[in-house]
């Protein structure tokens, strides 16, 4: 099975995507595909792929979806030319892929792709949104970036493989590990609560405060308690995503040294942020991990997600504590529910002992999820067929 792709940007961000128009003169080999979303996807999958040589091999021309306040960044045309669009038509396939896990993504690219005259059985969205999967709108599977972007790591990376069996190893010093970069209104209200309860100063806790050009950043802050602003900022170097090359790293190495993670998913901030991501599946860049280093967790999202979890054959912890937390829909509430969780687990131990069982399926479950090759073989029998 070999794979062809039309053309990449430049030798360090090989696809087409919404964010930069520089087509490269030079081709560098040693630095074709080297990285990206469906380069990952191929590669786990241990399938060829090379760049178009004519137009008359079947070739997959990718995109990047991203919406801002729920306007495409950048004209359909930028995307997929005329010229694109008459060699996709012919024998190519447009896959898009959004990690961001949009309600709204297979609604705005069928109606793009109707406007400029381009086939739908020429299109597939690939995302973690399970209203947009469900709908079937335009073809569309399952994908995880946050799942491809370690595993990716795990096969190809000796550093990574190397830091995922010493933190396995590790016997963990701390109780909780609970990170944040940027904060959304949830986490600035769950750090509030771990401060209040005195969890911070001997477990592993990051956050910041939102950036001034931030939306809403003037609101965020106003709601950091006093105590919080005192011990400011609470960030490690790894949030700082100067090197991305060392992300996996960074991610795996707090909730080594925790017996119980705390998941935040940055989810929607109400006004401030008017993307819908009640649906998406699998955004959470901080479970994987998790997940890999089987480790009990509690995630604590912006709207109810544990029964999406669920739904890619994960199991959760109900039955060893009260997971009512995830239904709450006051923020407020839903922090201190957390929290008081938090509590109850580190009041008795066993818990986290009796949870082996659950975090060892989970970790079996991370290695055998399947939808890369759903994704490889949809695209090989749609080319080829």
């Amino acid at each position: 099975m070999n794979f062809y792709y039309t053309h990449w940007y430049d030798e360090f961000d090989p696809m087409p995507n919404a964010f930069t128009n520089n087509v490269s003169k030079s081709y560098v080999p040693e630095n074709i595909f080297t990285k990206g979303e469906i380069h990952n996807i191929l590669r786990l999958q241990n399938i060829d792929f090379n760049l178009v040589k004519d137009d008359y091999k079947p070739f997959i021309y990718h995109c990047n979806f991203r919406l801002d306040n729920r306007k495409w960044l950048q004209p359909f045309q930028n995307y997929v030319s005329e010229d694109t669009k008459s060699k996709l038509i012919n024998n190519g396939m447009l896959v898009f892929t959004d990690d961001e896990g949009y309600d709204t993504s297979a609604v705005e690219i069928k109606e793009k792709c109707v406007q400029h005259g381009v086939p739908i059985e020429k299109v597939l969205l690939i995302t973690g949104n399970q209203k947009c999967i469900d709908e079937q709108t335009i073809p569309t599977l399952f994908y995880s970036k946050a799942i491809n972007d370690l595993l990716i790591d795990i096969k190809y990376n000796l550093e990574v493989q190397n830091t995922v069996k010493e933190c396995l190893r590790r016997k963990p010093k701390k109780f909780l590990c609970s990170l944040s970069g940027n904060p959304s209104i949830n986490k600035v209200l769950l750090t509030n609560e771990l401060v209040k309860q005195n969890l911070i100063e001997e477990n592993y806790v990051t956050f910041r405060k939102a950036q001034a050009n931030r939306s809403g950043a003037e609101y965020l802050n106003s709601l950091i308690s006093p105590e919080l602003e005192k011990l400011l900022p609470l960030e490690d170097e790894g949030w700082h995503r100067t090197n991305f090359s060392k992300r996996s790293i960074w991610t795996l190495k707090p909730p080594s040294h925790c017996e119980l993670s705390v998941v935040l998913d940055t989810g929607s901030d109400g006004k401030f942020n008017l993307r819908d991501v009640r649906h998406r599946i699998f955004h959470l860049s901080g479970l994987p991990p998790v997940l890999l280093l089987k480790k009990p967790f509690i995630l604590h999202a912006s709207c109810p997600k544990l029964h999406l979890i669920k739904s890619l054959g994960f199991k959760t912890f109900d039955e060893l504590w009260d997971e009512s937390y995830d239904l709450e829909l006051d923020e407020k509430k839903k922090a201190k529910s957390v929290v008081q969780l938090i509590l109850h687990i580190k009041k008795n131990p066993e818990l986290i002992s009796k949870a082996k069982n659950i975090t060892e399926y989970n970790y079996k479950r991370f290695f055998e999820l399947d939808y890369n090759k759903k994704i490889t073989d949809y695209l090989y029998e749609t080319l080829y067929r």
